[in-house]
């Protein structure tokens, strides 16, 4: 096994983010990572997370009251989830939300770095699937981890397919929060009895069913309601 300093040059002379992702997870162990670079109204994102994970964290407003996102917002510059839950708390309903979010796509620990160039602000987020992994790690890991998100400033900064996500709630049309209500309140009847109560075809049902599966982000839309009901997303919002 090389020495943590040559581990760290290789990761330092790597060409692309994906190798960073992919050497940085060998050595390290997580299974899950993201960077961010902060504009104005956009968080532009390259995305190794979860599918649907992003969608759903800002769409309920998660990140609001989330210690981990309050960590970063007061500019901490390598922490732990751990660390940032045990400063900030998770006394209210909104923080335990946030936990939840995270817990719910399979993101139970990890190490946040933050960095950026002048006036830039980026993050990267390292996400392991198993509770308190980051307590096991070896003493050279937030070097490496610190190494690798650097790298990725780098690599990402300026880069032309970062995914822009808009900080905004969920947007559902009134269609659309009409057929989930119906859902969430009527869960055994049947797709012909839940159209007839909103007065359209069966066909025009599932048609909004997978409109709504996509906005939040999952493969069904029994899994739009399950995340509805899981997490108390108000259908009802604007």
């Amino acid at each position: 096994m090389p020495e943590s300093g040559e581990r760290i040059e290789n990761i330092l002379l790597a060409e692309t983010a994906e190798f960073v992702r992919s050497a940085a997870a060998q050595l390290a162990g997580f299974q899950h990572v993201f960077w961010q670079r902060f504009d104005p109204h956009i968080v532009a994102t390259w995305d190794r997370f979860p599918a649907g994970f992003f969608e759903h964290y800002y769409g309920t407003d998660a990140d609001r009251e989330c210690s981990i996102a309050k960590a970063v917002r007061a500019r901490w510059a390598c922490f732990t989830f751990a660390e940032a839950r045990a400063y900030f708390g998770r006394e209210c309903d909104a923080s335990r939300l946030a936990e939840r979010v995270w817990d719910t796509f399979g993101v139970r620990d990890g190490v946040v770095v933050s960095s950026g160039r002048q006036s830039i602000d980026t993050v990267t987020v390292f996400g392991f699937e198993t509770p308190d992994a980051t307590a096991r790690l070896p003493e050279w890991s937030t070097a490496l981890l610190s190494c690798a998100a650097s790298k990725l400033d780098s690599l990402l900064l300026e880069a032309d397919d970062l995914i822009p996500i808009p900080r905004q709630p969920m947007q559902l049309s009134p269609a659309m929060r009409a057929v989930l209500q119906v859902a969430i309140d009527h869960p055994t009847a049947s797709l012909d009895a839940q159209a007839a109560m909103l007065e359209i075809s069966r066909r025009m049902l599932e048609k909004r069913h997978g409109q709504i599966a996509k906005r939040f982000g999952v493969s069904s839309f029994a899994g739009a309601v399950a995340i509805a009901v899981r997490e108390s997303v108000e259908v009802g919002r604007t």
